[in-house]
């Protein structure tokens, strides 16, 4: 049904209709967390973030309010969401105990179709002693790395588990970018 409605209809400030020849398109984080949230069936892509923070990077930990063990993003597994991110612009997730905040473990938590291309970045800063890693992917979730994306997972906090892909039950395929960790598995899959 809601592809017989423009995006802008579904979720507001967007474009598209959801299918796959005519991805919604999100540029800012509300934008995307309601199409994420949207309970049909659903093509999205990002290609850059308005930064609107003086920052050289788009903050996905300014004014964002984390429950526990959440991620920034994250795609649901209930339905066929379909992910794409144009990395075209440096994302980054933070996390800093001293500051109060809840416990974020990843940037962003894959449970359906994730595709990740470009020429920017991924960071992500963590303070977990659970897996996690700038992308954890589980639940049979998909994610395909291509381009000359840099995946960033070397600032987390413990030496833990800070990985830049945290494989976990999923399919991976990479045909490029650049990872790096805290823990010398920059990729890391694990299948108990």
């Amino acid at each position: 049904p809601h592809k017989e409605l423009p995006a802008e209809a579904l979720i507001p400030g967007t474009t598209g209709t959801g299918t796959k020849s005519d991805p919604v398109i999100c540029d800012s984080f509300a934008e995307l967390k309601a199409a994420l949230q949207y309970q049909g069936d659903l093509y999205i892509r990002v290609d850059s973030f308005t930064n609107t923070t003086g920052l050289n990077y788009y903050s996905l930990k300014l004014g964002t309010d984390y429950t526990t063990l959440d991620a920034a993003i994250r795609i649901p597994a209930q339905t066929a969401k379909h992910l794409e991110i144009n990395t075209t612009v440096d994302i980054r997730t933070t996390y800093l105990r001293e500051e109060g905040d809840d416990l974020l473990y990843s940037t962003i938590a894959n449970y359906g179709n994730l595709y990740i291309s470009g020429s920017g970045s991924l960071c992500g800063g963590f303070n977990a002693s659970l897996p996690n890693g700038v992308i954890y992917n589980t639940g049979g979730g998909s994610v395909t790395v291509s381009g000359n994306v840099t995946i960033d997972g070397s600032h987390s906090v413990t030496t833990a588990h800070g990985c830049a892909i945290y494989n976990h039950q999923g399919n991976l395929t990479i045909s490029g970018g650049t990872f790096t960790s805290t823990n010398g598995s920059a990729v890391a899959s694990y299948a108990y």
